[in-house]
Formats: C-alpha cells, structure tokens, sequence
C-alpha cells in the first residue's frame, strides 16, 4: 500500500485501481461508500470475505445515501446498522438495514456466501432483506444481542436475540449499612445491563459466539456477577461467554464457557479483561487476560487466583484453555503484578497448522515472553505463536509504541494485527517483524485466495479487495493435501463427505452436489 492512499480513495468512488496486496501479489479495487455525515459517527467497521472473493462490509449510518442503485433511508436520528456486499471485482451488489439503535461488531462467511453477523441492540429494531422482508427484534430492558443469517443474495434467513436481566435475589436484597435497624433495598448505580458479542465463527455445522455480558443470560445458564458496595448498593461485574448455535437455523444455543469473577457476589471487583476465541473442527480454544480471583466454567469449574497484594499491585495473567469433547485443558501464561491496567486490553486468536497465533495488547511484563516489557507505554502490541499441543511458546513479538490492536488478519504466510500506531506484520516463515504506516479499521480474508479491509476518513468508508476478478474459484491454487482419505474444500479446511461445493480428495478436484 502507498502512503496516504487513503486520502486518494476519498476522491474515488468504485474505481478498478491496482492495489498492492500486503498478503500477495494480486491486484485489486478500491471502494467507498460514505454512511455519515462526521466518520466519528460511525460504529465499528467490520468485514468479512467470501470464498469467491466477494466482501462484506458492516457500518453504522445517520443519513440518507446512495448504495447498489437503492437510496438507504434517513434512520432519523437512529444509529442503525448497514450491510453492504460487494462482487469480486468491487462492483456494489446489495445494500440491506437494521433500523434502530444497533450496531454490529463481528461476521463470518462460510464457504457458500452465507454471511453470519453479530452485534447488540436496544429497544426495537426493523430489519429489512433485499427481498424485502421485514422482521422486528425488541428489548424493552437491556441492551441486548443480536446474531443474523444472511444469505449470499441479501435475504435474512435467521435472526436469533439474547438479553440479560438482572438477578432478583441481588435487586431485592436488603442491609443495614449505617447499623441503625433500618434495612434498606440494595439499588445499583451503573449503567443498564447489557450483551455485548465480540467475535463470531463458523466452524462445521456450528456457529460460535463470544460476548462480554453482565447479568444473567438465563437461556445459556450464564450468571452475572456483582460487587456489594457496602452493603447498601451494588454493581454490575462484568463476565465473558462463550456459545454455539446450529448453522442451519440458530437453534440450539448453548454455553461452551464463561469466566468470572469467583465470588457471584463479593467486595472484590475481578474480572476478565478481554477474551476471544478460535474454533477447529469442533474444538474451541479460548485466550483471556484476567486479575484476581475467576472462574472458568466449561460444565466443570477451573479456578485461577492471580497475584493481589491488596495495595494495588495485581497480576494480568493470560489464561489459555482448549476445549474439546466435553474435556477443558488450560496454560496460566504469568506475569509480574502491577498497580497499572492497559485500557482497553484487546485478544486476537487464530489458527496456523499446529500453532496457535494469539495478539492482542498489554501493559507491563508481557505474559508471553517475561523479558519483554512495555515499560513507560501506557500499553503495547504483541503477536506470540504458541504450540496448540503443550501451550509451549514458539516466538513474541511486540509493537514498540503506545497503541491500541484494531483487528488480526492472518493467512499461511503472514499475520497483520492492525493497531492504532501502524499495524505490525510478521513473517510466519521467519518471526521476522515490519510495521506498516497505514492504520486499518479492520481487517478478513478467505484463505490464501482473498481478502479485504475496511478503514474510515472523513465520511467515507474506504473499502478494499484483493480477489482479482479475472481469477475464477476453479482457478485458484490450493495445496495438495498429504493425509489420504481426507476431503478438503478450496481454503484448505478439512470437511465431511455432506460437504456441497469443490472438495479435494487425494489431490484432486471433485464437485459435491
């Protein structure tokens, strides 16, 4: 990429511009779209790629525009969220709303087009496909979560919510904090309740969600948590979830884990600072940074305390825990207690043959490699490779500057986890590190075969592609995989025989219809 080629796009509108690609050598396009009257309007940028080369794009919106041939309605003072399509050769293909206040923080595509999206809403919001269908979701109480199936053409096939409420027993209970006889109700002073997604992945027939939460999910068995102040009032202690659903129809939502802190109910505020995940053929393994006391919940219970000399001096460990057919195995990644916390910590995780890359940010001795430190930053970058067999750590890397992780991307080659300083790129063949200049709002891709970025200036949403549209799916180079017997689909993942679409077996093509 050129420097300032941002501030070229925002002249362009779809141009066929040659890009050069950080992941290959391919050729692409350029697009932007402008949603908003001031880009500090917009909500996250996410996007997502499809195995054809085709980009999805998510974004909030204030104002009326122009997108594939149709006018996206004023959202009246709303902050509604957008979802744009775009070909393999950057042409707009569709536009679909969710009027309200929503906004979406996470999608997925399969290997079909089928485009997964996870985000939160309140009160009541109208979601509309290119068919134009209408649905309606509503929370009247908390701030609640959202996960949508949208098919490759725009048609909302699914849409499933989650809501939090607060615990009855902890509303209704009553103390004496002034010691006088006078009981009186515990009340809180914080924000309303709320479910908060922050990824989302399609796995097998499986669709995985992770959320930061407070008060209970009772539909997932997941518990809030509560600091007592006093005795005569409390506050929501956030936790993190873990679930699944089946693909077909987001059914059958159930808990694969949650952490938090120990005591449902304590004077100790502990929680999870950030948590993400990967999933692998039905095997989740789930990162997190933690202090204090926490739980993992998995069915069974894993404790964790973490150094606290109740001076203000605590531990942010890393805790990594892979679950596996009802069997959870963890590593406790240590680091030396401090009486400062980055804000906000960030985790990436992701897959590359039998390793683990996990990024994301942290403030003091890195967790990973204890001769690292951030030193006078308020907070830090860090890419480490760890064995998914063992937790034993291959190579870290760091950022050197004060920053804040945006996004990962990662192919067979290549990790980039885009920051608010640069974005840090390493060679997976060598650990050898670069920082690029450019800042990228968010980063996907499908494979070695495509993929795509989003970033914002201005009003403008910058997209960007890499799918050269004169390289067709039958086209692309795969690897020939070495195990026999074993079906791979064109992104090299391992599938069943139900699998629809191009597979290679022993290496070779074959269509299942």
């Amino acid at each position: 990429m050129k420097k300032n080629l941002l501030k070229a796009i925002a002249l362009l509108f779809v141009t066929a511009l040659p890009v050069q690609n950080a992941f290959s050598a391919e050729s692409g396009w350029t697009a932007q779209f402008t949603p908003v009257n001031d880009a500090a309007e917009l909500g996250q940028l996410k996007t997502a790629t499809a195995a054809d080369g085709s980009v999805y794009v998510s974004s909030t919106y204030n104002q009326a525009f122009n997108f594939a041939g149709s006018e996206v309605a004023d959202p009246e003072g709303l902050t509604s969220a957008f979802i744009a399509k775009y070909e393999v050769n950057g042409q707009e293909a569709w536009g679909i709303t969710m009027f309200g206040n929503a906004t979406i923080s996470a999608l997925d595509a399969d290997a079909d087009g089928t485009l997964y999206v996870a985000g939160q809403f309140m009160d009541v919001v109208e979601y509309t496909g290119t068919n134009g269908v209408k649905g309606e979701i509503s929370s009247p109480s908390s701030i609640s979560a959202f996960i949508a199936k949208v098919s490759k053409d725009g048609k909302f096939e699914a849409v499933k919510t989650f809501t939090s409420v607060t615990d009855e027993s902890i509303a209704s209970a009553v103390g004496d904090p002034w010691g006088d006889g006078f009981e009186s109700p515990l009340y809180s002073s914080w924000d309303p309740i709320y479910v908060a997604p922050n990824n989302i992945q399609i796995d097998g027939d499986k669709v995985y969600v992770s959320a930061k939460y407070t008060g209970d999910v009772k539909e997932l068995g997941w518990e809030g948590s509560y600091v007592d102040v006093f005795g005569m009032m409390y506050s929501d202690n956030y936790s993190y979830g873990v679930l699944s659903l089946n693909k077909s129809d987001l059914s059958d939502a159930k808990s694969i884990a949650t952490v938090q802190n120990t005591e449902l109910v304590s004077y100790d505020q502990f929680y999870p600072e950030a948590l993400n995940f990967v999933a692998e053929n039905g095997t989740v393994h789930v990162g997190f940074f933690g202090f204090g006391n926490l739980t993992l919940k998995t069915g069974a219970a894993t404790n964790f305390n973490f150094a606290n000399d109740y001076e203000g001096g605590l531990e942010h460990a890393f805790v990594l825990a892979t679950i596996s057919n009802g069997e959870v195995t963890t590593k406790v990644f240590n680091a030396e207690k401090h009486d400062k916390s980055a804000k906000p910590y960030n985790v990436f995780m992701d897959v590359n043959g039998d390793e683990l890359i996990i990024s994301g940010t942290y403030y003091g001795q890195n967790p990973f490699d204890n001769t690292l430190s951030t030193g006078e930053l308020a907070n830090d970058i860090f890419v480490a490779s760890v064995g998914k067999a063992n937790g034993a750590v291959n190579w870290t890397e760091v950022g050197g500057n004060e920053s804040k992780a945006v996004s990962m991307g990662m192919n067979s080659t290549e990790v980039l986890v885009s920051t608010t300083a640069g974005t840090i790129n390493i060679d997976l063949n060598t650990n050898e590190k670069s920082l690029l200049e450019e800042i990228y709002s968010d980063m996907d891709f499908y494979g070695d075969s495509s993929n795509a970025k989003v970033q914002a200036t201005d009003t403008h949403v910058g997209v960007y592609g890499w799918a050269d549209s004169s390289v067709g799916i039958e086209d692309i180079v795969v690897f020939e995989p070495k195990s026999n017997g074993v079906i791979y689909n064109l992104a090299g993942q391992i599938v069943d025989e139900n699998y629809k679409g191009i597979v290679i077996k022993d290496g070779k093509k074959y269509l299942n219809k």
